[in-house]
């Protein structure tokens, strides 16, 4: 700072963070699919300037009579946007939601975002 005395030293720039946890994150969606696979992509918002860490990505299989089956939970690091699901059953139905862990905290856990369904064309 310069001031009628003379110039002070130099401070160290400050490095700012956001101590809010990240908002509700948008629906993964579908970016390609064969019999028993599914590329789940997903883009991280709303991260109030917090360093991302990773992705929650939840998936379940739908019954068609006991409903949402058996949540499986993947991390999947903050520098990746999809992830590639193996090992589905061919011509069924899965649901997909995704929260984004940051230094500030985990985003809001939503219901679940999208279905997705193996065997299925990508448009």
């Amino acid at each position: 700072a310069v001031n009628s005395i003379g110039e002070g030293p130099k401070s160290e720039p400050l490095k700012l963070r956001c101590s809010l946890p990240p908002g509700m994150q948008p629906a993964p969606t579908q970016l390609e699919g064969d019999l028993n696979s599914i590329i789940v992509g997903f883009n991280p918002q709303n991260l109030h300037g917090a360093e991302l860490l990773y992705h929650r990505l939840t998936y379940a299989f739908v019954d068609d009579i006991e409903g949402i089956l058996n949540p499986i939970q993947l991390d999947v690091p903050g520098s990746e946007t999809f992830v590639n699901i193996t090992n589905l059953l061919p011509f069924s139905t899965y649901v997909f939601k995704v929260q984004a862990m940051t230094e500030s905290g985990m985003s809001l856990d939503p219901y679940w975002q999208s279905n997705m369904t193996t065997g299925s064309a990508i448009l």
